[in-house]
């Protein structure tokens, strides 16, 4: 009984092991800004930043906030933008401006088409969009959370 009992608890010990090795990676996750990428200047610009990677669902995003993400089937070099929609919400383009559920999204997004027909943001994606739209959700839609790495701190 009692090695029985030795064995459990060693097991307990290397499983708490691990899992605290996997949240200190998670916590200190990061992504680096490439110093040709001016997207999101003057809010962020070449360098390091700290990621909270905790959101695992869309709904877990603050709008407004900058998240990193990679694009479609490029998972090695990770771009930042503001969540500026979530899955349910209405996103246009009119008059150069953003509006979410017909409201004006702040920051403003410069580099944008003069309007774009209204769509309905899917399940399980968020519209991205860098201060000065580029490779974002302008040019590939909405974008699945898979796609989306975590939050800046």
């Amino acid at each position: 009984m009692k090695n029985w009992i030795y064995t459990l608890l060693s097991y307990l010990i290397i499983l708490s092991v691990i899992i605290l090795v996997f949240k200190l990676y998670k916590w200190h996750a990061i992504v680096e800004i490439d110093p040709n990428d001016h997207s999101m200047e003057p809010d962020y610009k070449y360098g390091s930043y700290n990621l909270d990677t905790s959101a695992v669902r869309v709904e877990q995003l603050p709008l407004g906030s900058a998240v990193a993400y990679y694009l479609p089937g490029n998972s090695t070099n990770p771009k930042v933008a503001y969540v500026v929609a979530i899955e349910g919400q209405r996103v246009a383009v009119r008059a150069g401006k953003v509006l979410v559920n017909d409201t004006p999204f702040e920051p403003a997004i410069s580099g944008l088409a003069e309007s774009t027909p209204e769509y309905v943001v899917p399940r399980g994606c968020a519209v991205l969009m860098a201060k000065f739209a580029g490779e974002d959700s302008i040019k590939f839609g909405p974008f699945p959370m898979r796609n989306i790495i975590g939050r800046l701190k």
